[in-house]
């Protein structure tokens, strides 16, 4: 599912309990307006917020990467490596998302 930064962010504080914008700016080191910049799309998210979310997903940072640039400006390059990617941890997903119970927002 091609996610954009809002639902990265959302999809990565439930796996980590985190409960507030508030919480992850603390842990993030950044302002509550930048976390709310980054869920509007308003502000890349950050290389370095893409690795810890890949990480703490246990999924490829590319398939974040991809699917937040597929909402931006759709390619075939950008798709396919979005594809690889998550075939590659499709499992992993499928787990943690049962466990946590995370629902889509679509």
């Amino acid at each position: 599912m091609l996610r954009n930064q809002r639902e990265w962010i959302e999809y990565y504080k439930q796996q980590e309990f985190i409960r507030s914008d508030y919480r992850l700016a603390q842990i993030w080191q950044v302002s509550r307006a930048t976390i709310s910049q980054y869920k509007s799309g308003r502000l890349r998210l950050p290389l370095q917020f893409q690795i810890i979310i890949a990480n703490a997903l246990q999924i490829e940072v590319i398939e974040i990467i991809a699917s937040i640039e597929m909402h931006r400006k759709p390619n075939d390059t950008v798709k396919k490596a979005y594809f690889t990617a998550l075939k590659k941890t499709i499992g992993t997903r499928m787990s943690l998302q049962c466990r946590s119970g995370f629902r889509s927002f679509r």
